[in-house]
């Protein structure tokens, strides 16, 4: 485990509100490990084997709870952290986590987590707290789809792909998205000709910047405000 570990996961996300010496004892239990562009680190089905959390990068979360699938979801970067309702129900893994560019995460097994929780009970308190952000984030996905004005529902899924739906991230000023058009159409339920023609207007307004497979957010407080207009 690298010795900043434990401070580059406490910055933003999960991690920075909880105590800080539980904090501190949960990352020192986790597994530094590296995965690369496409690389599965966490798979729909398998056995659950623990919590992980971003040090670094982004991964897609993947899903296919009916009959379709497996479709992006959400992405997940540095400080996010994946596993805890398969840890808390007993679960097989419900996503699957791709990392979308080359990435690093610690991987903190079941057992070691049973065995602090055996000697301080609030770590269930503090684990039950990163379901309830989950299912905020949840929540505030569900709204985002009923915003009816398309340049408006892009900006908002932007923002929140992005990490940066409310508040900006200080060690992102200008966040990249790793989402190809069509990902993005299936994000929005729009075609992706609407899709590419918000971003061109976006990129010329100086909103975003495109490249392959990626939307840089370049003016964040620009595009909220877009999304607030009606």
């Amino acid at each position: 485990m690298k010795k900043d570990s434990y401070v580059e996961l406490s910055c933003e996300g999960w991690l920075s509100g909880v105590p800080v010496e539980f904090g501190r004892e949960l990352v020192s239990l986790g597994e530094l490990r590296k995965a690369n562009t496409g690389e599965y680190v966490h798979r729909a089905g398998n056995p659950q084997d623990g919590l992980r959390g971003i040090v670094s990068g982004a991964f897609a979360i993947e899903m296919a709870p009916f009959e379709r699938g497996p479709n992006l979801l959400h992405l997940f970067r540095s400080g996010d952290w994946m596993g805890e309702i398969e840890l808390i129900k007993g679960l097989p893994n419900v996503v699957s986590v791709k990392a979308t560019r080359p990435s690093e995460y610690i991987h903190i097994a079941t057992p070691d987590i049973k065995k602090l929780a055996s000697a301080n009970p609030e770590t269930w308190r503090w684990i039950g707290s990163l379901a309830a952000e989950h299912l905020l984030t949840a929540m505030g996905i569900m709204d985002d789809l009923t915003i009816r004005d398309p340049s408006r529902r892009i900006a908002a899924l932007l923002l929140r792909l992005a990490g940066v739906r409310s508040i900006d991230r200080p060690i992102e000023p200008e966040p990249e998205i790793d989402a190809t058009q069509f990902e993005l159409s299936h994000f929005t339920t729009l075609s992706r000709a609407t899709i590419a023609g918000h971003l061109d207007r976006f990129e010329k307004a100086g909103l975003v910047a495109r490249s392959y497979g990626r939307v840089k957010l370049t003016n964040t407080k620009k595009l909220r405000e877009h999304l607030a207009t009606y």
